[in-house]
């Protein structure tokens, strides 16, 4: 007696259970891989200003930031050498 034929959709099953272990594993491989190279990228970074909370200027309780008078320009140039 001949053996029974194999069902097609048995066979299509088959194939495509074994097919995707192999793909499944290989994706879960690479967001992993992913997901340590992006951890260790931002550890690397020095912080960011952006990423800092927001401070107000002058800090509270502490009088406005003064501003120095202008210096007189004389003070400011070099020597006059004749």
């Amino acid at each position: 007696m001949p053996p029974e034929p194999a069902n097609p959709i048995e066979t299509i099953l088959n194939f495509a259970i074994w097919l995707a272990l192999p793909v499944g594993l290989v994706a879960g491989v690479v967001v992993i891989v992913i997901v340590v190279m992006r951890s260790q990228r931002k550890r690397a970074l020095p912080p960011s200003p952006y990423q800092q909370p927001y401070q107000q200027y002058p800090p509270q309780g502490q009088p406005p930031y003064q501003q120095h008078p202008p210096q007189d320009q004389a003070q400011n140039q070099p020597p006059h050498q004749p």
